[in-house]
C-alpha cells in the first residue's frame, strides 16, 4: 500500500474547485491482479461525476458514463 497527497483538480461551473485524492494504491498484492485497486477521495461536499475521466501512464483505466 502506498500513500500519497497526489489531487485531480476540477472545477465546477461556479469556477470552484473540487479536489479529489489519489488517497491509497494497492499495487501488486500477493492475493494477485484482481485485488489491486486505487481508492479516490472526493474532500468536497459535491457530487462528481467521473464518466470518461482517465487515468494513464502505468495505469490504464478509463471510467465508464455515470461513475
Amino acid at each position: 500500500n502506498v500513500c500519497l497527497n497526489y489531487y485531480i483538480v476540477n472545477k465546477t461551473n461556479n469556477n470552484e474547485k473540487i479536489f479529489i485524492r489519489i488517497n491509497e494504491i494497492h499495487y501488486n498484492p500477493e492475493n494477485g491482479d484482481d485485488y489491486e485497486f486505487i481508492e479516490l477521495y472526493n474532500e468536497s461536499d459535491i457530487n462528481i461525476d467521473l464518466s470518461f475521466y482517465r487515468i494513464t501512464k502505468d495505469i490504464e483505466f478509463t471510467f465508464p458514463k455515470g461513475v
